[in-house]
C-alpha cells in the first residue's frame, strides 16, 4: 500500500448529538486504528449536545486515540449537516461515514482501502451492513444480497438506479476518494444527499458495489442502551422515520441516473411506469422491513404502523397474513407500550400505572411488562389500589379500570379523562383479546 506522505490514509467522520455513553463504546471500539497499516484520522463533530459528549471525546483523545479531531458546533444543525461538514474537512485518501452508535469491521475495513489502492479509477466502494443484535449477541445480514460485485460507470447510471432498486440498497455505508467527495457538489434540502453523492461521484470515476460488509449496525434494545421504548440504533431510526425524503431522494436519484445515461430532466415515457412500479415496490419492501425492527426492538407501536401502511401499498396483503402478523406481534404488545408511553410521558413523569377493579388489566400489563420490557420495571410502577385510595393516588399516574362506573364516578369528581383508562375499550381499539387474562 502506497503511505507516502504524512497526511492520513482514512478519514472516518462521526456526527455526535448526545450521546455520550454510546459515543464512548463506539470509539472504544474504534482502538484498532492504531493498529492499522497506514495513518487514521477520526473525526468527530458533536452537533451542539447538552449531555457530556464533549468531555468523552476529549477523554478519549487524550488518553486513547490521539488521532481524533474534535469539532464543536455552537448550534445543532442535524445530522446530515453535521455529517457533510466532515466530509468537507477531511484530510484522508478516502473517507467513511460511521454513526455514533456503530462500529466498522477491521479486517473488511482494510481489505477494502487495499482493494481501492489497487483500483484507482474506482471513486465509491459501496457495501450493505450487516447487523448485530446486543440483545441476542448474533449477527445477521441486512437486504437481499447480490453475488457476484457490481462496477458501474457513468453511462450505465440507469442500470445502477435499477440495480439498487432490485437489491433494496441504500448508498449510505461506503468508502468514498475524499477528492471526488469534494469536487461533487450535493445538496442538502428535502432529499438524503448519499443518493445525491453517489450519482454525481459518476462524474470523476467508477463506484463498485460488493455483497461483503465492512460496516456494523448495532441494534440494541437492552436496559443500558435503550430507557425508553422508542430509544434504538440512530441510523435506522433515521431511515425507517424520513420516508417521504426517502421517495424525494428515489426520484431525484432517477433524474440525476437519466442526466448521465440519456442526457434527459424528464423520465420517458417507456420508463415512466416501470419507474414508479420499481420505487413504489422499494418503498412497500421497506415498510415492510421497518416493521420487522419494529418488532426486534421492542417498539411496536411503530412497527404495527408501518405494517399498516404496507398493507395499504401491497397488492398481495391478505386478511389472513394482517390477522397473523397482529396476533402474533401487534395489537397486545403495542397497545401495552402505548398505554406505558403515555404514563412515562406525563409531566413530572413517569407516572405510575394504578389497577382499580381491574385484575384481568393488571395481570395482562404486569405479564406483558415481564416478558417484553423487563427494564421498565425499574422505570415505572405498577400497582393494585383501592377505589377509595385513588384520590391521593391520582396525581401520580393513570388508572386503569374495567368499571365504567368507576370511570364516570372519577370524572365528576373532576379527574382528567385522559388519567382514566377503560380496559374494555382500550381491548376494542387494538383489536386486543386476553382471554382468560393471557395477553
Amino acid at each position: 500500500m502506497n503511505t507516502s506522505g504524512s497526511g492520513p490514509i482514512l478519514s472516518i467522520c462521526i456526527p455526535t448529538y448526545n450521546r455520550a455513553a454510546i459515543l464512548r463504546t463506539t470509539l472504544e471500539h474504534l482502538q484498532w486504528v492504531k493498529q492499522a497499516p497506514f495513518p487514521v484520522e477520526i473525526l468527530v463533530a458533536d452537533d451542539a449536545s447538552q449531555d457530556e459528549s464533549a468531555a468523552v471525546i476529549e477523554e478519549m483523545r487524550r488518553s486513547h486515540l490521539p488521532m481524533i479531531r474534535p469539532f464543536l458546533s455552537r448550534r445543532n444543525r442535524g445530522v446530515e449537516r453535521n455529517m457533510t461538514a466532515l466530509f468537507r474537512v477531511a484530510r484522508g485518501r478516502y473517507l467513511t461515514y460511521l454513526g455514533d452508535d456503530d462500529q466498522l469491521m477491521p479486517e473488511a475495513t482494510l481489505a477494502a482501502i487495499q482493494f481501492l489502492d489497487s483500483n484507482p479509477r474506482i471513486v465509491g466502494y459501496y457495501a450493505p451492513p450487516a447487523m448485530w443484535d446486543c440483545s441476542h449477541q448474533a449477527r445477521f445480514d441486512k437486504g437481499d444480497r447480490f453475488n457476484p460485485p457490481r462496477l458501474f460507470d457513468r453511462p450505465m447510471a440507469l442500470d445502477l438506479f435499477n440495480f439498487m432498486l432490485d437489491h433494496f440498497i441504500m448508498p449510505e455505508n461506503a468508502i468514498l476518494r475524499t477528492d471526488a467527495v469534494g469536487r461533487s457538489c450535493f445538496t442538502l434540502n428535502r432529499s438524503y444527499f448519499l443518493f445525491d453523492l453517489l450519482f454525481k461521484l459518476l462524474d470523476y470515476g467508477d463506484v463498485y458495489f460488493t455483497p461483503i460488509p465492512f460496516y456494523l449496525w448495532m441494534l440494541r434494545n437492552t436496559p443500558a442502551d435503550q430507557m425508553v421504548l422508542r430509544r434504538g440504533n440512530e441510523g435506522v431510526n433515521w431511515i425507517l422515520n424520513r420516508r417521504d425524503m426517502l421517495r424525494i431522494s428515489w426520484d431525484l436519484a432517477l433524474r440525476q441516473a437519466l442526466l448521465r445515461t440519456l442526457a434527459t430532466h424528464t423520465v420517458p415515457d417507456h420508463l415512466r411506469r416501470s419507474a414508479l412500479i420499481q420505487i413504489n415496490r422499494y418503498l412497500t419492501t421497506n415498510l415492510s422491513v421497518a416493521a420487522n425492527f419494529g418488532v426486534m426492538n421492542r417498539d411496536f407501536v411503530g412497527g404495527l404502523e408501518f405494517f399498516a401502511q404496507s398493507m395499504l401499498w401491497n397488492n398481495d396483503v391478505t386478511p389472513e397474513s394482517i390477522q397473523h402478523w397482529q396476533e402474533q406481534h401487534g395489537s397486545p404488545q403495542a397497545a401495552v407500550q402505548a398505554v406505558l408511553e403515555l404514563a412515562y410521558d406525563l409531566p413530572g413523569g413517569p407516572g405510575e400505572l394504578l389497577f382499580c377493579h381491574a385484575p384481568q388489566a393488571a395481570y395482562f400489563f404486569s405479564h406483558c411488562v415481564e416478558q417484553l420490557w423487563p427494564h421498565y420495571q425499574k422505570l415505572m410502577i405498577m400497582r393494585v389500589v383501592a377505589e377509595q385510595q385513588l384520590p391521593q393516588e391520582l396525581a401520580r399516574g393513570i388508572v386503569i379500570t374495567e368499571q365504567p362506573e368507576l370511570r364516570q364516578r372519577l370524572q365528576q369528581q373532576g379527574v382528567a379523562p385522559g388519567r382514566i383508562i377503560l380496559f374494555p375499550e382500550w381491548q376494542r381499539n387494538f383489536r386486543v383479546a386476553a382471554e382468560g387474562g393471557q395477553p
